[in-house]
């Protein structure tokens, strides 16, 4: 479907599986990560949506203006305002269409960016998973550790004569303020997001330089007794920033299955049913 001022944005919608959807219930709302397109890496985003859609959440993934199907947006705005506006026509297309009131923001790398930062924008959003964000700066610990823990890194650094990228950077010139802003800035954003009543979960692989900024830089600094139910940090150990291996893909699964299932209106499912979900030769 499109949608969108001259319907240029292209998604796919997932239903939930009953009939009747909790008005309490967010729809979900996936954003590219990167250049992928609403699949996801590794198809993610459309196993993620369908076990959502199990647990009574609906779901929109759609392609932000120049990537996936969606055309070259008409204007130049900077990337990050893109995003937010994009995001939020979504929103407002879901709304119109579906009768949405509350949205949950899903967003992996550049993704999780966005989706921070549409949050922060618009208070629609009651709940947003943070998957593999990227910090405002590489960690000295995580050049450390990268190196101890893989010689490859330094067979790499003297053959390039310099250190090699560790991960992704947001696109522009916009500064610290497009990659969410000075770790104090950060750290007052999430603080205000849990502050405001969202619910909001960071999930990062090991080896992804944002695993450092966040769990070993931010978390600490929380004040005491900010983690619970509405701000969960988790972390998929022995994974790469696109959770390469199938082992790792159903942990991270499973986690956003997990923390879901206690969002407002969501479907209660016996054991023995939790984590099964068809992956369907659908390619969009």
């Amino acid at each position: 479907m499109t949608f969108g001022r001259g319907r240029t944005l292209v998604g796919i919608v997932t239903l939930a599986e009953q009939s009747a959807v909790d008005p309490r219930t967010p729809w979900a709302i996936f954003l590219n990560a990167g250049l992928v397109h609403r699949v996801g890496p590794n198809r993610l985003h459309v196993r993620a949506a369908r076990i959502l859609a199990r647990r009574g959440i609906p779901a929109l993934r759609f392609d932000l203006s120049g990537v996936g199907d969606s055309l070259p947006a008409p204007d130049a705005r900077p990337t990050a305002e893109r995003w937010v506006h994009e995001t939020r026509t979504a929103m407002d297309f879901l709304e119109e269409r579906h009768g949405a009131e509350c949205f949950l923001l899903i967003g992996h790398c550049s993704g999780a960016l966005g989706a921070y930062l549409a949050a922060r924008a618009d208070p629609r959003v009651s709940a947003l998973a943070l998957v593999n964000p990227a910090p405002p700066r590489v960690p000295l610990r995580y050049r450390i550790r990268l190196g101890l823990s893989h010689p490859n890194f330094w067979r790499r650094l003297m053959g390039s004569g310099k250190l090699p990228p560790t991960g992704p950077v947001a696109p522009g010139r916009e500064g610290a303020a497009s990659r969410g802003g000075s770790r104090g800035e950060v750290l007052e954003g999430l603080l205000a997001l849990v502050g405001s009543g969202r619910r909001v979960l960071v999930v990062h692989s090991e080896w992804d330089p944002g695993y450092d900024y966040f769990h070993r830089t931010i978390r600490p600094r929380l004040p005491e007794g900010t983690e619970g139910e509405r701000l969960r940090f988790r972390v998929v150990n022995g994974s790469n920033h696109d959770f390469s291996l199938t082992s790792v893909q159903a942990e991270l699964l499973a986690i956003i299955e997990g923390w879901a299932a206690d969002l407002p209106g969501a479907r209660r499912i016996r054991a023995g049913h939790a984590g099964r979900v068809a992956d369907g030769k659908d390619p969009c």
